[in-house]
């Protein structure tokens, strides 16, 4: 596999610019090889920057992987907070959401397949760790715009849970589609983003 493109010169010095790229780099490890199957040696050669410059970034290979997993939900929290625009029917938000986060999911397969080797391969500490450090504002947000778009009584917690598992279920299983009698809807982003926002939420229009 070829390495990725080290930081431009220009923006070799520049430390923010170093450091997305290190994060960039590590996303992509972590999600090939999970976080126990690469060294912070080899983190470095792949980055293209020394291991000191990689130390001062992120003293541990657990703070690393941390900040590896808040930039690959970082996306999913500006996507939340669209939720809440006002002048749109609540049903057209929930359709919106649907479809964005999809696109979300199928731009960065690297950011999905690390959250899910975090949550099936880790230890139950990762997952702990993902919940309070990393989605669990994004989730609580996304519970509290939801609320207000759906009947009364609906659980906008659960809403939220299966619109999120769904995305995801989806996006694991679109080479299956093509293959499966009966989803028609599924394999048309924008049927299905229809579909399942009045699946879930009945949304008031």
């Amino acid at each position: 596999m070829p390495r990725p493109a080290s930081p431009a010169a220009g923006a070799r010095g520049t430390g923010a610019a170093t450091r997305e790229h290190v994060l960039a780099v590590a996303e992509r490890l972590f999600a090939e090889r999970g976080v126990d199957g690469v060294s912070m040696s080899e983190l470095a050669a792949a980055g293209g920057v020394s291991k000191g410059n990689l130390f001062h970034h992120f003293p541990t290979k657990r703070a690393l992987h941390l900040e590896v997993l808040r930039r690959a939900c970082r996306d999913f929290g500006s996507l939340v907070e669209a939720l809440g625009e006002r002048g749109i029917a609540a049903g057209d938000r929930l359709e919106r959401f649907a479809r964005q986060h999809l696109e979300l999911l199928e731009s960065r397969p690297d950011a999905v397949r690390l959250v899910l080797r975090t949550l099936l391969d880790g230890p139950p500490e990762d997952a702990e760790l993902l919940a309070r450090e990393v989605f669990g504002e994004h989730f609580a947000a996304l519970v509290e715009r939801l609320r207000p778009l759906l009947p009364a009584g609906r659980d906008a917690g659960l809403t939220a849970f299966v619109l999120v598992a769904a995305n995801v279920i989806r996006f694991l299983g679109r080479p299956l589609l093509p293959h499966l009698e009966g989803t028609e809807a599924l394999r048309d982003p924008d049927r299905y983003a229809r579909g399942l926002a009045a699946l879930l939420g009945e949304a008031q229009r």
